[in-house]
């Protein structure tokens, strides 16, 4: 039996019933393939299309090959009949959907399947759903389509009853270290100091696209930047005694919507850390990489403050979602707090 998938690290119960099936014929005409973003959820589906479309499936020890004119063309993006969809706004209209169902129904330009790999379809309208549903209750037999996304239950019943879903597991810290390790990509991780891996693998999740992107000196400096200003942000809340306390703190923070709602985010995944710590020592931590001084920060802050803290937190970045006052909400924040 080959080794199947070989750019998909982790989730061995996927790749081997996958690759089963591309070898049996078996494979069905739908797939959900739901997992946070960066998990590898596009790699997977345009590995599958180049299984199939592979010259030497069936002979080679790892499928796709990755080396035949079919699977080449297909991992680079090249192939006429692998198409892709995402929004390119807040949604995916019905328009766009009935644009790409004429297209299912055309016969394939050069390979046995045509191939359509739609992303973050928990976008798609309720119209465009059920647009997409006239082709999944009455496929083509040479098509194969892939809903890739984040959030399965945003997809409408009668979706997720015509097709299979496959759930991508995030990688544990081992599988992390070794995918990096190997991954062409991953220009300069061997480089960085163990307190800077430590950052990106903590910041990452799991998710080794995620890693590969923090691994661009921009990103990755701006990701320290962050980090070390929801670090600060904390300290200052829960170390106040007076409002004037927390006044250089809430000013330090970005008034853009969309970097204030990153650090809002970072800011709840550290008090997670927190609040866990005060109930288990040895709990995984997601944002802390020094246990001893995290573990100390929250036990003088105790979990009713901590957890107050995190409600008003995540209460402000609803407001944000919401399109509330950027400033009226830091206000409110850190005056609640």
């Amino acid at each position: 039996m080959p080794t199947f998938f070989p750019h998909i690290r982790g989730n061995e119960e996927n790749r081997a019933a996958v690759g089963r099936a591309v070898l049996n014929g078996t494979l069905s005409h739908a797939y959900i393939i739901e997992g946070a973003d960066g998990c590898g959820k596009r790699t997977f589906a345009r590995e599958i299309a180049a299984a199939l479309a592979c010259e030497r499936r069936g002979q080679a020890d790892v499928l796709p090959c990755g080396e035949c004119n079919n699977c080449r063309k297909i991992l680079s993006g090249n192939s006429a009949d692998v198409r892709y969809l995402a929004p390119t706004g807040a949604t995916i209209g019905v328009d766009a959907i009935r644009e790409l169902r004429q297209d299912m129904y055309l016969s394939s330009s050069e390979e046995e399947r045509k191939v359509y790999i739609i992303d973050d379809a928990h976008t798609m309208t309720p119209q465009a759903q059920n647009a997409l549903l006239i082709v999944l209750e009455e496929p083509p037999t040479d098509l194969l389509i892939f809903l890739l996304t984040d959030r399965s239950d945003a997809l409408l019943p009668t979706i997720r009853s015509r097709t299979q879903t496959l759930r991508m597991r995030l990688l544990d810290r081992g599988q992390m270290q070794q995918a990096l390790a190997e991954h062409p990509e991953a220009t300069g991780w061997s480089q960085k100091s163990p307190a800077e891996q430590d950052v990106v693998l903590e910041s990452a999740g799991g998710r080794l696209g995620v890693a590969l992107t923090l691994l661009d000196k921009k990103k990755s400096e701006q990701l320290f930047r962050d980090r070390a200003l929801t670090e600060q942000t904390i300290t200052a809340m829960l170390h106040r005694t007076r409002y004037a306390d927390v006044i250089p703190a809430m000013q330090a923070l970005p008034t853009k919507r969309q970097e204030l709602s990153g650090i809002l985010g970072l800011l709840s995944t550290a008090l997670r850390d927190l609040i866990l710590l005060c109930r288990n020592p040895a709990c995984p931590l997601c944002f802390y990489t020094d246990r001893a001084a995290a573990q100390a920060l929250a036990q003088s802050a105790g979990m009713t403050r901590l957890l107050r803290l995190s409600d008003h937190t995540d209460a402000a970045s609803a407001a944000l979602s919401d399109n509330a006052n950027v400033q009226l909400t830091l206000l409110s924040l850190f005056t609640e707090v």
